[in-house]
């Protein structure tokens, strides 16, 4: 005997051919994707660059290719300087309490490669901002125009600061010129150890320009 057949209200529905079966009672929907990026929308999974690394971030009128040479400069001298250090001051040091040698002229290198560590380090504070600063009045300062004018004032105080220290290091550079004096025991220039002072201080003049333009153009933007 042949059975009758189900109403039509209870028979399954039939599933189309490439489509997912319909969920049954009971069971939640699967949410929709939100922010999907989709191959026809490129545009939509393109980050922002980082801050401090894009065009904006750039001092006016420098290339890229010449900021990072700068960078990898100053960097190479401040690691050879701190190597030279280290090593000059650890060989003093085996030489006089373990050989039992005295070594004459140390004492001037190290203090040579000392004052181009010192010089070279507070260009590269500069370059990256890092100078030991009090940033109280900046905590408490929430609005951008305020933080702007608040980096401006102290950028142009910098600036000032890094312009008697660059005459001041070019007067005495020019004295050691004029009177030409060298070490006791290699006979090197004393000039050569003002050289770096002066370098250092036109570094930190140019990049007090330079925070000072970024602080401008935040201030009017």
């Amino acid at each position: 005997m042949a059975k009758p057949l189900p109403p039509a209200d209870a028979r399954p529905p039939r599933r189309r051919r490439g489509t997912s079966p319909a969920p049954g009672p009971g069971v939640a929907e699967p949410p929709a994707a939100v922010g999907r990026v989709t191959a026809s929308d490129p545009a939509a999974g393109r980050e922002s660059p980082p801050t401090g690394e894009g065009p904006a971030s750039r001092p006016a009128g420098t290339a890229p290719g010449a900021a990072q040479w700068i960078a990898l400069g100053l960097d190479v001298v401040a690691v050879v300087a701190t190597v030279a250090v280290a090593g000059l001051m650890l060989f003093l040091v085996v030489a006089r309490y373990v050989l039992g040698l005295s070594i004459v002229g140390l004492h001037e290198l190290i203090l040579i490669a000392s004052l181009l560590l010192y010089m070279t380090g507070a260009l590269i504070a500069s370059r990256r901002g890092e100078h030991l600063t009090v940033d109280w009045i900046e905590d408490r300062l929430r609005a951008p125009r305020a933080r702007a004018a608040h980096g401006a004032f102290v950028a142009l105080v910098t600036l000032i600061v890094a312009g008697f220290f660059l005459v001041w290091s070019g007067h005495m550079l020019a004295w050691g010129l004029e009177r030409p004096q060298a070490t006791p025991a290699y006979r090197i220039p004393v000039w050569t150890t003002q050289l770096p002072i002066l370098f250092a201080a036109a570094g930190c003049l140019l990049y007090a320009g330079r925070d000072l333009a970024r602080s401008v153009r935040a201030l009017r933007g």
